[in-house]
């Protein structure tokens, strides 16, 4: 009957599809009411993909749905919430094969304060895919006090599966691989960067002919097999390192180098993890990732597209580097 009066005994009569009306009382109602106000516009599951996925900008989403740029930012925020409750990252391929961790930072700043943002990807063993984890947005510099808070992060049935580090050689780096008994690959990429210089037109500097040669000898150094060639590699580094041509920064890079050698070289050790040797991965995504939060001053607002975007992006290819005695 449907009443929804006070009356013992309702006489409910019908007045179109949804309202009825008592003939005793002569209170009406509606069964089944539709949501009172303005119907929304549904763009809120389209708009996230729009931005992330297909790279629109807000200005022109703004036109398509005519609405204002804050708005639809205000709908963006809000789709990006939904999304990163409602939708988990995928979960790993079961099994107990070692998993790699590829990790490094990507830098903000916001009212005059740093911020890091702590980007993480594991790469089972047998497999060119990684699944990254959750961002996760820390005040302060990248140190080692921050990266094992970001590290605590990692679910537990992920971290103990975790047998090798990827990374560029961050302050407290090999603190925490030797704590929890993880190999330490140091990125390739990152000290070519040091001894290159920033990209683009490079200015000549003192004692070019000898940095190249550096280089060259350093590259070789990172993938030899050959342990008779190992030692005169080393014997060479360390004549560069005393020549007077030399900068003292590209000197004191190499010198580093061959203090650290084992660490550049574990991949060649532990092939059976078949480590990277570099963090691309991680960089290309911190490429995209400048793009989906420009305009973006907030660390919390940062964070939430950071993980908005992880999750309609939860893989990428981590090429693994070729042995040369394979």
């Amino acid at each position: 009957m449907h009443a929804q009066c006070g009356c013992e005994q309702p006489i409910v009569q019908r007045h179109g599809s949804r309202r009825r009306r008592c003939a005793n009382c002569g209170k009406t109602w509606s069964i089944r009411p539709l949501p009172r106000g303005r119907r929304s516009a549904g763009i809120r599951s389209t708009l996230v993909r729009r931005l992330f996925v297909d790279g629109e900008s807000s200005r022109r989403l703004a036109k398509d749905y005519h609405r204002s740029v804050e708005a639809i930012r205000h709908r963006c925020r809000v789709g990006c919430r939904e999304l990163v409750d409602d939708q988990k990252l995928p979960d790993l391929p079961a099994g107990t094969e070692p998993l790699v961790l590829v990790a490094d930072g990507l830098w903000f700043r916001f009212k005059r304060k740093n911020w890091v943002a702590y980007s993480m990807a594991v790469k089972p063993t047998g497999t060119q895919t990684a699944y990254f984890l959750d961002p996760v947005m820390l005040a302060g510099r990248e140190d080692a006090k921050n990266w094992l808070a970001a590290i605590a992060t990692i679910p537990p049935a992920v971290s103990e599966r975790i047998r090798a580090l990827v990374a560029d050689g961050f302050r407290g780096a090999k603190m925490i691989t030797r704590q929890r008994r993880w190999v330490l690959q140091l990125c390739h990429r990152h000290l070519d960067a040091k001894l290159l210089g920033k990209p683009g037109r490079r200015r000549k500097v003192r004692g070019e002919a000898v940095r190249g040669m550096v280089l060259a000898l350093i590259r070789e150094a990172r993938s030899t097999t050959d342990q008779a060639r190992m030692a005169a590699l080393q014997e060479a580094l360390a004549d560069c390192a005393r020549h007077p041509d030399l900068s003292s920064r590209i000197s004191g890079i190499t010198r580093r180098f061959l203090h650290y050698l084992a660490l550049y070289r574990a991949y060649l050790v532990h092939d059976e993890l078949e480590l990277p040797t570099t963090t691309n991965a991680i960089e290309s995504r911190h490429s995209q990732l400048r793009q989906v939060v420009i305009g973006i001053n907030r660390p919390l607002a940062t964070e939430l597209r950071l993980r908005a975007y992880t999750r309609l992006h939860p893989t990428i290819t981590c090429n693994v580097h070729e042995i040369p005695q394979n």
